[in-house]
Formats: structure tokens, C-alpha cells, sequence
């Protein structure tokens, strides 16, 4: 339940909006709103939606037991998130092409570099690049500019 009324906020944000208060901090004070930055909300809801936007708005949304399984079963067969599928796929497509047995000098190792995505940690992508005796390196934890010279260096 809002502590505030329509009425109340309606109020509230007429007096701020004649000017005559000095501010949002002073409404406050004179109406005893705790956080003048509700005011500040007020006034923008009002101005972007009028006295709609002051009005008590329902954040509870009730869905019924059959629209929650018909949501479970689409997601069952939609893909809506990234997969391990989606990064050894392309990791298989690319292996292809590749010799397979590429004989390369340890200082001349084959390298492939990524972020820390899930994927990119998942066994099977790990298994994938051991098999094919090729090292995986991997950017450092929140730090998306070590990928940087290498993706310059690839003209991305």
C-alpha cells in the first residue's frame, strides 16, 4: 500500500510547481516527506503523464497456473539465452578447417583467446581444444580491454 495519496501527491507537486518553495528539499521539509527525492518523482511523472502519473500503480501482477506452463513450455523449446551449442558449434565449424594434425613448434602454439564466459569454461569447449592440442587464453575478470589489441589486430 503507497504511504502517500493521489490527492496528497497531487498536492504536493502543485505547490513545487509554482516555483514559490525553492525547491525540492523545502516541499519536503513543509509536507514532511522523508526523501525529497520522491518528489523529484513525482514532478517528473506528472510532467511526462499528468495526474495519471501520480496515481497508485499495481506492481503485483497475478498469472494464472496455465499462462505459467504455456510460458515454461515455450521456453522449453526456444532458444533465448546463449549455449554451450552456440559456441561449439562455431568452435566445430572452424576446427574443420584446420589440419588435423597441425604441427606447430611449442614457441608457435596454436592459441585461442576469449572473454570468461560460461561457455568458454564448459567442458566441452575445454575438451574440444585439448583434443586439437590447441591452448586456450582467456581475458582477465572484468577487464574487456585486454581483448583489445588482439581485436584491433583482427580489425574488429
Amino acid at each position: 500500500m503507497s504511504k502517500y495519496s493521489f490527492e496528497f501527491k497531487l498536492k504536493v507537486v502543485k505547490e513545487y510547481m509554482k516555483g514559490e518553495t525553492g525547491g525540492y528539499k523545502s516541499v519536503a521539509k513543509k509536507y514532511d516527506v522523508i526523501n525529497h527525492g520522491l518528489i523529484r518523482y513525482w514532478v517528473n511523472d506528472y510532467k511526462k503523464y499528468g495526474e495519471e502519473g501520480l496515481k497508485i500503480k499495481s506492481t503485483k501482477t497475478f498469472y494464472s497456473g496455465e499462462f505459467k506452463l504455456r510460458v515454461l513450455q515455450y521456453r522449453q523449446f526456444q532458444v533465448t539465452a546463449p549455449t554451450v551449442n552456440f559456441t561449439t558449434d562455431a568452435l566445430d565449424d572452424a576446427l574443420k578447417k584446420l589440419p588435423k594434425k597441425h604441427k606447430l613448434e611449442k614457441k608457435h602454439k596454436l592459441t585461442i583467446h576469449s572473454d570468461q564466459g560460461f561457455h568458454y569454461q564448459h567442458e566441452q569447449w575445454v575438451k574440444r581444444l585439448k583434443n586439437r592440442n590447441i591452448e586456450q587464453s582467456m581475458s582477465r575478470r572484468g577487464n574487456c580491454i585486454d581483448n583489445s589489441p588482439r581485436k584491433i589486430s583482427l580489425g574488429y
